[in-house]
């Protein structure tokens, strides 16, 4: 999240879990009874979007080895080698404030399509 590369962000929390595919089946459990049923829960990755204690969380249970943890990496890796598309992603985020999560999401991923294009 924003936290991790030093820009503004929307007062959130992003939690990302990553596993090995033995541990995947036995962690969601122990984070079901934290954060609740998930939104998204496909073989590969389950997702929660839940609010607690008046923040937000976007919490991802993924496997180490999956695509989109690779692709993830690199992006960070772009974004914190890079400061102007780091400049250019915080504004995007300052821009977004007050949006619709959708449009938001929208904008960032429209976003991380454009500079994920050369890997």
């Amino acid at each position: 999240g924003a936290l991790a590369l030093g820009i503004s962000g929307l007062n959130d929390i992003d939690l990302s879990i990553v596993v090995d595919s033995g541990d995947f089946q036995n962690i969601s459990p122990q984070i079901i009874l934290i954060l609740g049923e998930p939104q998204i829960t496909v073989p590969e990755k389950i997702l929660w979007r839940t609010v607690k204690n008046g923040y937000c969380i976007d919490a991802y249970l993924g496997l180490k080895d999956s695509k989109d943890i690779e692709l993830h990496k690199k992006l960070y890796e772009a974004l914190s080698h890079n400061k102007n598309l780091l400049k250019e992603y915080e504004l995007l985020k300052e821009e977004a404030n007050g949006l619709p999560l959708r449009e938001y999401q929208k904008r960032k991923f429209e976003f991380y399509n454009r500079i994920s294009d050369p890997f």
